[in-house]
């Protein structure tokens, strides 16, 4: 999907302006940036002991290159992301509130070169989850409209 953000600008450095997106075609439209956003989210399906049992869970994805190629998973204290399109975080059952079973990230990343040329699109993401001590990874690639 494209949209089209307009952003006011302000040079007060905590004060970053403002965005509002307009969906109007523009056929002839000049763009100043261009992004992509990813939203993840996993929801555990089994009982609440299966779930308690599995300790700490964590999740990192990377984008995926036309060949193949990606950067390397990693994973943070926490959740994060870093400026590759890379993602990563964490839930744990120890602490004061246990896991309710569901992981969810979101965000974004600048794509970089003219973003009046065709932008480079990840051709999709690879994604680890690891649970219970046991990883597992997954190639995530867009279907035709959009969805995944």
């Amino acid at each position: 999907m494209l949209d089209n953000a307009i952003q006011s600008q302000t040079g007060l450095s905590w004060h970053p302006g403002a965005s509002a997106f307009d969906t109007a075609v523009k056929p002839y439209a000049r763009f100043a940036r261009a992004y992509a956003s990813y939203s993840f989210t996993a929801v555990f399906t089994g009982n609440e002991d299966q779930r308690a049992a599995l300790g700490e869970v964590r999740y990192a994805a990377v984008p995926l290159s036309a060949d193949g190629s990606h950067p390397a998973l990693k994973y943070g204290a926490g959740s994060g992301s870093s400026s590759t399109g890379a993602f990563w975080g964490n839930s744990s059952n120890s602490g004061p509130s246990p896991w309710d079973g569901t992981l969810s990230d979101g965000g974004g990343t600048y794509l970089g070169g003219d973003p009046n040329d065709t932008p480079v699109w990840p051709a999709g993401y690879l994604v680890e989850l690891t649970a219970g001590g046991t990883s597992r990874q997954a190639t995530l690639l867009p279907v035709e409209g959009g969805a995944a």
